[in-house]
């Protein structure tokens, strides 16, 4: 720094001096370096001040560690006392009641789900229980009380076993009613229950001595007498076997409705060669006969022949197709009685032909053994 000055000193002297400049200069020199050297000794002496009190320290560290160990050795040996715990922080009445807090939360899904159970209990014991509204919807031939009847609910069943198991009773009531087709349990709380179901429809009649029975489009006939007359779009059918109902409605709706429509009655005609044969008679006057087992093949032919067809006619459908009438049919049946009756009385001619020389034989053969 000194340097520096001296430089810029330098720099900024003119060229010429004056004696008195010169000397002023170097008497300024000379205190500068008086100054430092001043500086340099009381910083040495700090220095030492320092280091003889940090060693004054140390020697009386080490006297005193001399003398505890000249204390220690002199002493007997204490027993060490077990450490004191720390106390906690926390009082003693809040950690009991972090305890019972936490043996609450411990303690609360037990409390709940005794809670539950007993609840679910208590509703098990009660009537409510088993108190139940039961209503039907979408019926029309079938009555509400005949429905709920076929449901088979019990007036000791839960509402619980209705709700989880309601599969249970909606198969039930289709396999007991013939009336109905689908069935659904709905349920509303708190013990309503909503029975929606779906109907067979009415496909034909069977005709009885005492009325008509309806024939669902299943091929089941139901036991339910209804003296009324067929209106026009239903057929009246008088087969009475089970199986042959079934295969007949099944085959009836497999035609065009427009065809069944025209329909008005069947019965069964069988013949020795055909046990299955059918007499389909149509409100235009005409009639078909034709076997169950060919009648969804074989019938729809029906609608081109009758255009052909000028006076009511048979149309047999048996072996091949043929058109007849019943005036040439009864006829027919008048000349093969008359025939059957014609054989009859040549078989009772020849009959008392054969009686009579029989007898005849028989007299003489007398006449002969009385004159020898």
């Amino acid at each position: 720094m000194a340097k520096e000055q001296e430089d810029k000193e330098k720099k900024s002297q003119p060229k010429a001096l004056t004696e008195w400049q010169k000397r002023n200069i170097e008497f300024l020199k000379k205190k500068k370096e008086r100054d430092a050297k001043i500086t340099k000794e009381k910083e040495r002496e700090l220095k030492k001040r320092q280091a003889e009190a940090r060693g004054e320290v140390f020697e009386e560290v080490e006297k005193e560690t001399q003398l505890e160990d000249k204390e220690k050795k002199a002493k007997p040996k204490k027993v060490k006392k077990p450490k004191k715990t720390k106390r906690s922080k926390v009082p003693v009445q809040k950690k009991l009641l972090t305890e019972v807090a936490k043996a609450k939360r411990r303690s609360r899904p037990i409390v709940v789900l005794a809670s539950l159970i007993l609840l679910v209990s208590a509703f098990y014991l009660s009537p409510y229980s088993k108190a139940k509204d039961i209503q039907v919807s979408g019926q029309e031939q079938a009555t509400q009380a005949a429905i709920i009847t076929d449901l088979a609910v019990k007036p000791t069943d839960y509402i619980t076993d209705l709700i989880f198991h309601h599969k249970r009773y909606e198969n039930g009531l289709v396999a007991r009613n013939p009336w109905i087709s689908e069935a659904t349990m709905d349920y509303r709380f708190f013990n309503h229950f909503e029975v929606k179901v779906k109907e067979h429809q009415i496909f034909a009649y069977q005709s009885t001595k005492s009325g008509y029975r309806p024939i669902l489009d299943n091929g089941v006939v139901v036991n339910d007498n209804q003296e009324k007359q067929i209106t026009e779009g239903y057929i009246s059918v008088s087969l009475t076997d089970k199986t042959m109902m079934k295969s007949l409605i099944q085959s009836l709706k497999s035609l065009s409705p427009k065809l069944t429509k025209q329909i008005r009655a069947i019965s069964l005609s069988p013949t020795k060669a055909t046990k299955d044969l059918l007499l389909v008679e149509f409100y235009d006057g005409n009639s078909v006969r034709v076997p169950l087992s060919e009648l969804s093949a074989k019938l729809p032919y029906y609608e081109e022949i009758k255009k052909n067809l000028s006076e009511p006619s048979i149309v047999d459908m048996e072996v091949g197709i043929y058109t007849t009438s019943s005036d040439l049919e009864s006829s027919l049946k008048e000349a093969s009685k008359e025939k059957k009756s014609e054989e009859k009385t040549q078989t009772q001619q020849n009959e008392t032909d054969e009686t009579t020389s029989s007898s005849s034989d028989s007299e003489e053969s007398t006449s002969t053994s009385a004159s020898e």
